[in-house]
């Protein structure tokens, strides 16, 4: 049947009618068909048709459609409305139809879209629905995966509201529906002015300058090309999980990046103040260039580590903002605490140990490379969580393994390069490595307290 016909023109979609329109031709006659939301639909039709008989429409059929249209939808049913008209070929506008009926159709939620949803909300990601449907099955989805319908705003209500009097009432709308393209970006956009970070997922042409406005626009592979070209991320795999993953995944990798950049200035601010002090002391210098490049080689691969390393839950759970002023305070605080451990070092190497002579400097040298080098690797448990190192947060497998080998390298080396004269080592006596111990458990000691303090005045770690 549908062959006899031959489509010869077409008024296509858009969001202010919300319809589209063909014109097919048989045989005999021509015939228009309009299909769209049921209230523009019903909007350009005068006659209904009853069974075999096409009929004026009243505000009575007008009742029953909507009501029957209402039931379905509240069934989390779309409903699509149809309506057509013949000898249109010298009249293709879209008025004076024939309500044909409509079609109904379930599109249900994914089974595993109430949990992520749920786990969105826990580690603070607020979900807003903006949509073009009918708000009657748009409530029964978002009732079905555990979102607030109490308050569904739609876009012919904002409209009528200026930016700063929407501004006032989106922060409590969870569902907004029948929108067109324009009045979404909106929204995204007031949510941006307020202070939120808006990432916007979709995948149709209508989407495309929310996704364009968002901070992060979000799209599917099988999105339109407009979709996908407005986007910022395109996902393979169509589940709304993968975003609860790349959340997770990027505060992980911002937690990582912290703990990078203050390890590396609190280490190296608390090695150069420590050589400053020693410098105005000692009759020589505490360690050698070369020593201090072999020195950073092993620290620098230890923290090879650091990205595949574990965070704590409690810093997952809330978004942070890219913020670098608490960096400087962070390393004056770290770095002058490992700078006391290195003068209480300085004081046994020279009082108790007895390298205090020119006969000894290498001894000492020696003796402090070590020192430093284990302490710095201490620093690593430390900075990387603020709770306490290896009983209430433990490192990954990965950057253990490195932090273990480095610390083995940072014994044997110099063992290995004392017959090298250039890097001026000596094999150290087993009394110094007693000393190297507590001196270490007296450093976990002192940042333990010095952490508390820091949490307490800052409010924060990493």
């Amino acid at each position: 049947y549908i062959e006899k016909y031959e489509k010869i023109d077409e008024i296509p979609f858009d969001y202010n009618r919300k319809r589209q329109s063909v014109i097919v031709k048989n045989s005999k006659s021509y015939r228009m068909i309009t299909k769209g939301a049921l209230e523009e639909v019903l909007s350009v039709c005068t006659k209904i048709k009853l069974g075999q008989k096409v009929v004026d429409i009243t505000k009575e059929h007008e009742r029953i459609i909507e009501d029957k249209a209402r039931e379905m939808a509240d069934n989390g049913m779309q409903v699509i409305a149809l309506a057509s008209k013949t000898n249109c070929l010298n009249d293709s506008l879209e008025k004076d139809m024939v309500f044909i009926g409509f079609v109904a159709f379930l599109d249900p939620a994914k089974k595993d879209v109430k949990a992520t949803l749920k786990n969105l909300a826990s580690i603070g990601v607020r979900t807003k629905i903006l949509t073009g449907d009918n708000p009657y099955a748009t409530k029964n989805i978002c009732n079905l995966v555990g979102l607030r319908t109490d308050n569904i705003m739609l876009g012919k209500d904002i409209d009528l509201l200026s930016d700063k009097k929407l501004k006032a009432k989106i922060e409590d709308v969870s569902v907004f529906a029948r929108m067109n393209p324009l009045q979404k970006e909106r929204v995204v956009r007031l949510y941006k002015e307020i202070g939120h970070v808006v990432g916007y997922m979709g995948d149709g042409v209508n989407d495309a300058p929310s996704l364009a406005t968002a901070d992060i626009g979000i799209s599917v592979n099988s999105a339109t090309s407009i979709a996908k070209e407005a986007s910022d991320i395109i996902i393979l795999k169509q589940s709304l999980k993968v975003v609860y993953d790349g959340v997770i995944e990027g505060r992980k990798v911002y937690g990582n990046i912290m703990k990078y950049m203050k390890m590396a200035l609190s280490a190296d601010f608390g090695d150069v103040f420590s050589i400053m002090i020693s410098s105005i002391f000692l009759p020589f210098l505490p360690l050698l260039p070369i020593q201090m490049l072999l020195q950073d080689f092993i620290y620098d691969f230890s923290q090879i580590g650091i990205p595949y390393d574990n965070v704590d839950e409690e810093f997952l759970k809330y978004p942070k903002k890219w913020d670098t002023k608490g960096l400087s305070m962070f390393m004056k605080v770290m770095g002058i605490t490992s700078s006391v451990i290195d003068c209480l070092a300085f004081l046994i190497f020279w009082f108790v140990l007895g390298y205090n002579s020119s006969g000894m400097v290498e001894y000492f040298q020696t003796a402090w490379f070590v020192t430093c080098l284990i302490t710095e690797l201490m620093i690593i448990y430390n900075v990387r969580t603020s709770k306490k190192p290896f009983i209430q947060s433990n490192a990954s497998k990965k950057l253990n393994g490195l932090i273990i080998l480095a610390s083995i390298l940072t014994i044997l080396t110099p063992i290995l390069l004392h017959n090298v004269k250039t890097f001026n080592f000596v094999i150290l006596p087993p009394v110094f490595y007693l000393y190297l111990i507590i001196l270490v458990l007296l450093y976990f000691g002192i940042v333990s307290v010095i952490k508390k303090i820091y949490i307490k005045k800052y409010k924060e770690w990493l």
